[in-house]
């Protein structure tokens, strides 16, 4: 039996499948379409806001007078004699502190000047921590390979048991060999026992 289909059948029939089809392609063809245009949108947004904190920074940057912190800091450099490895003993001196635990509290080097015919540098240095690393540290200023003129040396006891102490000693800033050390008389410590 043939099904007659009237015109408003045919039309409700089309309009119904025109229905379907929009929903159809709004489900699969547009809504993920519509989800990647706003997540574009946020991650756009996002950027625009890093770039906007990066300008900032770099506008920050460019702000800061370079010239000026250059000559603080060239103020502020220490001046190591070229003469004598004068800069690889200071560096001697602050790793054996680090090897025995004590803390470099100030370091201060003094252009060298004349003694007699010999050009010498005073060093002062602060050290801060127990009383065997300060014994231990003397000991290898005592035994070290260079003649080490210490002229002070004095001890105070910090807070928490931490002992500080403040070393002044001199060393001949020019004609050291360190493949054949000068060995100097009066190296034996004369109050040891």
């Amino acid at each position: 039996m043939a099904i007659k289909l009237t015109a408003q059948k045919k039309w409700i029939i089309a309009i119904i499948a025109v229905i379907l089809i929009n929903v159809a392609v709004w489900f699969y063809g547009l809504s993920p379409a519509m989800e990647k245009l706003k997540a574009a949108q946020a991650e756009l947004s996002s950027r625009q806001g890093e770039r906007d904190s990066l300008k900032k920074r770099v506008d920050e940057l460019n702000a800061i007078d370079t010239v000026a912190l250059e000559l603080e800091l060239e103020a502020h450099r220490i001046r190591i004699p070229q003469l004598g490895l004068v800069r690889e003993f200071i560096t001697e001196l602050e790793k054996v502190a680090i090897t025995e635990r004590l803390i470099v509290e100030r370091l201060s080097i003094a252009e060298p000047s004349a003694r007699e015919q010999f050009l010498i540098t005073s060093i002062s240095l602060n050290l801060a921590g127990q009383y065997s690393s300060m014994v231990k540290y003397l000991t290898f200023l005592e035994n070290h390979t260079r003649l080490v003129l210490v002229d002070s040396i004095n001890f105070s006891a910090g807070a928490d048991g931490i002992l500080k102490c403040t070393i002044d000693l001199e060393i001949f800033a020019e004609n050291f060999n360190p493949i054949t050390p000068y060995k100097a008389p009066g190296r034996v410590n004369p109050f040891r026992l």
